[in-house]
């Protein structure tokens, strides 16, 4: 959390229409509704597990950096 450049960074990844009509024509086999809606799930889910990780791997680091801002 030293630099801008880190404090900018996502924690939960972006998930654009486009990225999510690559992901069904690359992952089903038969679109429909309910598969489509399955696979957005599956991308959420996927992303909020992520995010937790990236969280938990810079837990130290927020804390420290909220302590200081409180501090200035």
């Amino acid at each position: 959390m030293d630099s801008p450049f880190e404090r900018s960074l996502n924690l939960i990844e972006p998930l654009t229409f486009e990225t999510l009509l690559l992901e069904v024509h690359c992952n089903l086999p038969k679109i429909t509704k309910g598969a489509m809606l399955i696979q957005f799930k599956q991308d959420m889910e996927n992303r909020i597990e992520e995010a937790w990780h990236v969280f938990g791997a810079n837990f130290d680091a927020l804390e420290k950096e909220a302590k200081k801002r409180r501090e200035d």
